[in-house]
């Protein structure tokens, strides 16, 4: 895992922890002598566990990616609750405020204008089926069970 801060609001001052799985790919040679570490995000659902993105155009994007699941790196249980300041991607980083309580699930995202994006990944639809990597199993959704997502938007 890589453990940082982002600053909410882009307000250096502030800080929120994040935590993102990833694969630490390196060779044997030092890197002051041409050796290479790579830095890559981790995907529990891929034979080789390594994430990447791939464009139209053929060009692959193979770093780290930013989530909101944190530890719960087979998406997060769909059924929770979660802040809004789980959003791993704002198209406006203002939308975002300040939460001093540190034992409150909550960190509200406000203002939100039309063509505004607030993006989260990833929740785990699918289920996890029994204890794994230290996450307690969890249910996914299913055909005809109504299940529901809702967003509150203010």
């Amino acid at each position: 895992y890589v453990c940082y801060h982002r600053p909410p609001r882009n307000f250096g001052y502030a800080r929120q922890p994040m935590v993102a799985p990833i694969v630490i790919e390196y060779d044997d040679i030092p890197v002051a002598e041409g050796g290479k570490v790579k830095i890559r995000a981790y995907d529990p659902f891929a034979k080789d566990k390594v994430w990447t993105a791939k464009d139209n155009g053929g060009y692959e994007y193979t770093g780290a990616e930013v989530t909101s699941e944190g530890f719960h790196i087979y998406g997060l249980d769909p059924y929770q609750y979660y802040s809004a300041g789980y959003a791993s991607y704002l198209s406006d980083i203002s939308l975002q405020q300040d939460s001093w309580d540190i034992w409150d699930n909550h960190m509200p995202i406000t203002n939100v204008k039309n063509g505004n994006i607030v993006g989260y990944k990833y929740f785990g639809f699918a289920g996890l089926s029994e204890n794994k990597k230290g996450l307690k199993a969890f249910e996914g959704t299913k055909k005809r069970n109504r299940t529901a997502f809702n967003l509150f938007l203010t």
